[in-house]
Order: structure tokens, then C-alpha cells, then sequence
């Protein structure tokens, strides 16, 4: 706003002091339109340069951690439990929808490239795969996948207690 109030300020200097003189001469109207024509140019010109300076931004002011800070973040971090019965099942085909059982149990069922965080139990569970793939006939299944997962408490990875992944290659054909 204030580069506006600037460039009208400016703008309305140069017209009158360029309108003065060509006053004196009024009975030569051409000196006159040319004076007012040079202002209103000139004036336009230079609110067009005023508005295209860039603004200043205002720094972000960086604060570092203090050490009070660091040791409750690290505290918190130990105190974290992780829990073995949560895991990660994941859909690494490329054009597959997999529809995945459990013990009998529909569990999840995930599109290419998605992934779902699961609460198995701890022991072991029967898991059953179907690779479905979608026809103008409707979706078909094509594949079938059966692994053993045990589960156990005293397994521990970086924030999951077990994983399972499913490709292309892992599914027995079902037709």
C-alpha cells in the first residue's frame, strides 16, 4: 500500500510541475496537451517501477533448542514402547488389488503401492492372499497366496513388531 501512495504522490508531482509552465503559454494549446501527455506517461511509468521493486520479507528468527528441550525429547523417545502386535502389510504390485484374510477373518483389502498398519495377535496366524485384478467382465482373481505368520512378543523392528509384503511373483495362478 504504501509503494501505491508513493507512486500516486510522485505522480502527482511531476504532472504539476510539468502543468506549470505550459500555463503560461495557454494560448498554444499544443505545448500544453504535450506537457500534461509527458506527465500522465511519466507518471505511469514511474508507478509501474515502484510497484515491481520487490518487497522485503520478513526473516524467520531461528531459536535453537535448549538443552532442557533435548533431554525431555530424548526421554520421551525411550519411553516409547513398541508394540509387537502391530505390523505392516503391504501391496507392492504395480497393477493388482490384493484382499488379504486372516485366520478365516477378512483383514484388509489394499490397492497398488498402499500399505495398512495391522493388530495381529501374538501367535501364529494362517494368512490368506488373493491377487484381484479388475476386468470389463468385473474384478477376477488370478493369484492366491498363503504364508504362516508368527507373531511374537519378543520380536522387536524399528517401529513395527512384524511386516508382510505381496508382488507379483509371490501369487499361484487360480485359473
Amino acid at each position: 500500500m504504501k509503494k501505491f501512495l508513493v507512486a500516486v504522490l510522485v505522480a502527482s508531482l511531476i504532472s504539476v510541475g510539468i502543468g506549470i509552465p505550459t500555463r503560461a503559454y495557454s494560448n498554444d494549446r499544443t505545448w500544453a496537451k504535450i506537457g500534461k501527455g509527458a506527465a500522465i506517461v511519466s507518471g505511469l511509468y514511474l508507478v509501474h517501477r515502484i510497484l515491481s521493486i520487490p518487497q522485503e520479507q520478513p526473516q524467520e528468527r531461528i531459536v535453537a533448542p535448549s538443552q532442557q528441550q533435548i533431554v525431555r525429547n530424548q526421554q520421551r523417545e525411550t519411553q516409547i514402547q513398541i508394540d509387537p502386535t502391530l505390523g505392516r502389510i503391504e501391496n507392492i504390485t504395480h497393477i493388482d488389488t490384493v484382499k488379504i484374510w486372516a485366520d478365516g477373518q477378512p483383514l484388509v483389502t489394499l490397492n497398488p503401492g498402499q500399505f495398512a498398519d495391522v493388530h495381529l495377535d501374538i501367535g501364529k496366524h494362517q494368512i490368506k492372499a488373493q491377487e484381484i485384478v479388475r476386468t470389463i467382465y468385473g474384478p477376477r482373481v488370478v493369484g492366491e497366496a498363503v504364508r504362516t505368520l508368527v507373531v511374537d512378543g519378543r520380536m522387536e523392528n524399528d517401529r513395527y513388531g512384524w511386516a508382510l509384503s505381496f508382488s507379483e511373483g509371490q501369487f499361484r495362478p487360480t485359473y
